[in-house]
């Protein structure tokens, strides 16, 4: 078994309380092939940069932007300076299990992939930690399951540069760079999922995760790219139509319903009949404590 060259991208803004716990999550993998690792600063504030460079020197490559410009643009500069085959992305605040790398390549290899992506625990700090996905993959329909949920997360992601290259993160995207990423990715190339955890998620206090006004948007720019393809595909369009619904419910968004939308295309479903009922409610009481302001 061949084991390619891997570049490690990851994109850090104001993390110097976890960087090290990711980059040593790099460090720690048992691959057999050659690693180099990126860390591109986006112009933390926080002393990020000078923290990395007493602990790791010349272990790693650091590269500083001038300004924050945002996680998917350091993303793609990460690609832009990448000098092996594949690449694999992890961010400043999660950790790969120590056989990631391995598991991956192998099976990347063994399927003639062009990417590949892996399941992941989440912690939240609140809870017990959480299985993601929390249903299998169903390889023979990748593309639609892409389409009817986000599950695929980027630290998960490994795969040939050259597809990056032709496909990179949408810097227009306030949220969900993952989910716009992986539907492009999966329309061009052949991208494969295994259910196994090989990494943990960690949701920090000042996660993009915790803005649901991100969250509506960008659900509306994956429909406005994807126009065509959900067109076509009522189950997608309607399972989009309800995450954009819980989204605008999230941020007090209540102009409009799109959870009826939903039930157009899904009209015997009593999940989405009962989401659309709680909707109304939940505006009849913003509208009521905010009467008058």
């Amino acid at each position: 078994m061949v084991f390619q060259s891997i570049s490690v991208v990851i994109p850090t803004y104001n993390r110097e309380n976890t960087i090290k716990r990711a980059v040593d999550s790099a460090f720690r993998q048992n691959y057999p092939g050659k690693m180099e690792i990126i860390v591109v600063d986006d112009g933390s504030t926080d002393g990020t940069v000078e923290y990395l460079e007493e602990i790791y020197g010349s272990q790693i490559r650091v590269i500083r932007l001038n300004h924050n410009s945002g996680a998917n643009y350091a993303r793609n500069t990460g690609i832009e300076n990448a000098h092996f085959e594949l690449i694999a992305f992890l961010d400043a605040d999660d950790e790969w299990h120590e056989n990631k790398l391995r598991v991956e390549v192998q099976r990347l290899n063994e399927e003639s992939a062009d990417i590949i992506a892996c399941g992941y625990m989440e912690y939240d700090g609140n809870n017990k930690p959480l299985k993601y996905p929390r249903y299998p993959i169903d390889h023979t329909r990748f593309l639609d399951q892409i389409f009817e949920d986000n599950f695929v997360c980027t630290p998960g992601v490994v795969g040939k540069k050259v597809c990056f290259d032709n496909c990179k993160f949408d810097t227009n995207m306030p949220r969900l760079q993952d989910w716009d990423l992986s539907i492009r990715l999966a329309q061009q190339f052949k991208f494969i999922f295994i259910d196994d955890c090989l990494f943990n998620h960690y949701i920090q206090s000042d996660s993009i995760t915790k803005k649901p006004k991100a969250g509506r948007d960008a659900v509306k720019l994956i429909m406005e790219k994807n126009a065509d393809y959900l067109e076509k595909h009522d189950y997608q369009m309607m399972r989009m139509f309800k995450k954009l619904a819980y989204f605008c419910m999230e941020c007090n968004d209540y102009e409009k319903n799109y959870y009826i939308d939903a039930l157009k295309l899904s009209p015997f479903s009593p999940n989405l009949l009962a989401h659309c009922l709680l909707f109304c409610v939940k505006k009849a009481q913003y509208m009521i404590q905010n009467k008058g302001r």
